[in-house]
């Protein structure tokens, strides 16, 4: 309801200068002066001092609680009230205009005066929303970006490749050369095999015999006489004798 609030409720107006008055959503300033409607003696504006400069604000709907005035209209909205001169009455016009901006239903059935209509709701004036400041275009100067501290060029150790050992041909092993046998002697042991011949070694040319006299005719040994063999059986074996005492001088 639109009610103005009971005047006893207040007490003595002039202790009310200075206390605080709030809105729906804080603290709204403090109270300079409380207006009386000249009909009925009732409590209707009150005049708050705010940062900015006074403004009245209507008590329709209000309440005392304590040392403090609670109205139900918001700090933008009162903010945003006509800046009237200030004097010891309002007109009506003024009342008007004030009411029209807190959108407040009024009456003048109860009063010469206009007065809030007592069958309407008195609801809070809804805060507008703020304006939003437009937000700080970005510095176009792109910040500059640290630079990336060098990083030290890494060589890779390459091993030397291991190349493969080249196969060698074996070295030809020499055969062992079986030493020559001292002089005379065999290059097998006895008993191993047959004798190795030795190696022939130059003769001097014998010198031929000396002709011979005619030899006499066939010799035929009769029996029981031993007679003489020939010259040339005597020279055989003489050349015989000398060919074994080689060999045995070799071996010896």
């Amino acid at each position: 309801m639109s009610e103005l609030p009971d005047p006893d409720s207040f007490g003595s107006y002039a202790d009310w200068p200075g206390r605080e008055v709030h809105g729906p959503f804080g603290r709204l300033g403090t109270v300079v002066e409380i207006y009386l409607d000249d009909a009925t003696d009732r409590p209707e504006w009150v005049l708050v001092e705010l940062d900015e400069g006074s403004r009245f604000v209507p008590l329709a709907g209000g309440s005392v609680e304590g040392e403090q005035i609670r109205v139900v209209h918001g700090a933008r909205v009162v903010s945003g009230a006509p800046d009237l001169t200030l004097s010891k009455e309002l007109t009506q016009e003024q009342e008007r205009q004030l009411y029209d901006h807190y959108d407040v239903a009024v009456s003048e059935e109860a009063s010469d005066s206009l007065l809030p209509d007592p069958e309407a709701d008195a609801e809070p004036t809804p805060e507008p929303e703020p304006t939003q400041p437009l937000a700080a275009a970005p510095d176009p100067t792109p910040t500059p970006e640290p630079e990336p501290e060098p990083t030290p060029a890494v060589v890779p150790v390459t091993e030397p490749a291991t190349e493969p050992a080249q196969a060698t041909a074996p070295e030809p092993v020499a055969e062992p050369v079986a030493a020559l046998p001292p002089e005379g002697e065999t290059s097998e042991p006895e008993n191993q095999g047959p004798p190795v011949p030795p190696r022939p070694e130059p003769v001097a040319p014998t010198p031929p015999p000396p002709a011979a006299a005619p030899s006499p005719p066939p010799y035929m040994e009769a029996e029981g006489d031993s007679g003489t063999p020939p010259a040339t059986i005597i020279a055989g074996a003489a050349a015989l004798a000398i060919l074994l005492l080689i060999i045995l001088r070799r071996r010896g």
